[in-house]
């Protein structure tokens, strides 16, 4: 199944990095991927002056997870994922986000119907 991720990194385009907010304008930094949506993070030391460095991109299709990596020259710390947009978050998937959110509140509806 394909999905849509975003493509864009922070040395050509700032907005890209970790504090990642796309709006409409942005429609050319999303793609149709037939693998899956990955995010790369990593930190480039030029002398004195430390830059941290975000790939958003579409690679074959992986498993969800994340793992460091060297990339273009670079350790780098990249997750992968396999839904619409999930490269957007920091480090886990939208998808992980909701079954942790929806676990969460499950065990804290069961714990509240116990203490009654």
């Amino acid at each position: 199944n394909a999905i849509y991720c975003f493509v864009c990194n922070s040395f050509e385009k700032s907005i890209c990095g970790d504090d990642f907010r796309t709006t409409s304008s942005d429609a050319n930094s999303r793609t149709w991927c037939e693998g899956s949506c990955i995010k790369r993070r990593g930190e480039r030391v030029d002398g004195s002056v430390r830059r941290i460095e975000i790939v958003r991109s579409c690679v074959t299709r992986q498993p969800e997870s994340c793992y460091n990596e060297n990339y273009n020259s670079l350790n780098v710390y990249t997750c992968s994922c396999n839904s619409d947009f999930c490269n957007l978050s920091s480090r886990v998937s939208s998808s992980r986000c909701f079954a942790i959110f929806v676990g969460v509140s499950v065990l804290a509806l069961i714990r509240f119907y116990v203490l009654i």
